[in-house]
C-alpha cells in the first residue's frame, strides 16, 4: 500500500499529542489518528513538533502566497500606470527617443542604478538562503521517512 507523505506524517501523531496542536487542527488530526491507530513507529517529541509546525506552515502558505502574489501584482500595475519610468520599459524607450526625459531625472536614474542592482543582488542572495532552509527541511523529512522505512540516517 502506497501512502503519501501527508498521510504517514499525520498517522504518526498520537492521541496524546493533540493537546500540543492548535485548536483548529484537532478535528482533522483526531480523525486521522483514530483511522491509523495501528501505526507502529516511534517518533521523538522533536520530530512530532517539527511535523506539526510544517503542517501549520503548509496550510498557512496557501493564504500568504496568494496575498503576496496579489500585492506584488497590484504594486507592478500601479507603478506601470502611475510611475511609468519605473516599470514601463516601452515608455522609457519612447521618452529616450523623443529626448523628453529631464536631465535631473536622468541623473537620478543613473545614481539609483547601483542601489537597484545591489537590491536585486540581495534579493537573489535571500532566495538562495531560503533554498538552503528549504533543503534543510527536506533533509529532516528524509530522516523521518528513512526512520519509518528502517533505512540508515543520511548525513
Amino acid at each position: 500500500m502506497v501512502i503519501n507523505p501527508l498521510q504517514w506524517r499525520l498517522q504518526e501523531i498520537k492521541k496524546g499529542d493533540l493537546d500540543a496542536m492548535d485548536q483548529g487542527y484537532r478535528g482533522v488530526l483526531q480523525i486521522v489518528v483514530e483511522h491509523h491507530e495501528g501505526a507502529d513507529m516511534d517518533l521523538s517529541d522533536q520530530e512530532r513538533q517539527f511535523l506539526a509546525k510544517r503542517i501549520r506552515l503548509v496550510r498557512a502558505w496557501k493564504y500568504v502566497g496568494v496575498v503576496l502574489i496579489v500585492g506584488l501584482t497590484g504594486l507592478w500595475v500601479s507603478l506601470f500606470w502611475f510611475v511609468p519610468l519605473l516599470a514601463n520599459p516601452f515608455e522609457v524607450m519612447t521618452r529616450l527617443n523623443a529626448d523628453s526625459i529631464p536631465p535631473s531625472t536622468m541623473a537620478l536614474s543613473t545614481a539609483l542604478l547601483p542601489i537597484i542592482f545591489l537590491t536585486c543582488f540581495l534579493l537573489a542572495l535571500v532566495i538562495v538562503l531560503f533554498t538552503f532552509a528549504s533543503f534543510s527541511n527536506e533533509r529532516n523529512y528524509l530522516v523521518i521517512i528513512q526512520k519509518k522505512n528502517g533505512y540508515r540516517r543520511i548525513n
